[in-house]
């Protein structure tokens, strides 16, 4: 389990590289999550909350792993993360083509 949520760390991190790039070449508008078009309103906001607080809650998820869904939703958590690193992989591959 602690592999899986290094692994959605790193992913998050991913994605809030990703996003920021991506928002800086094309605008606010490609963001498709509204809780981040908020927060891409200050940029430190976003960083903040990607790099504190998904930490924290991850560290949280962490802490109850003893506790029966933790492990699934470690594995879920990984998979969504997953597919959006490649999303994102997939966007930079289109853009570098543009």
């Amino acid at each position: 389990m602690k592999a899986r949520l290094i692994g959605v760390y790193a992913a998050n991190l991913f994605d809030l590289a990703a996003t920021l790039f991506f928002v800086g070449m094309y605008g606010i508008g490609v963001e498709l999550n509204p809780f981040g078009a908020v927060l891409l309103g200050s940029p430190p906001a976003l960083i903040a909350y990607k790099v504190v607080v998904v930490g924290l809650l991850l560290a949280v998820l962490w802490r109850c792993r003893c506790a029966r869904l933790a492990g699934p939703a470690s594995a879920v958590l990984l998979t969504v993360y997953s597919v959006l690193a490649v999303y994102h992989i997939v966007l930079l591959a289109i853009s570098a083509c543009i």
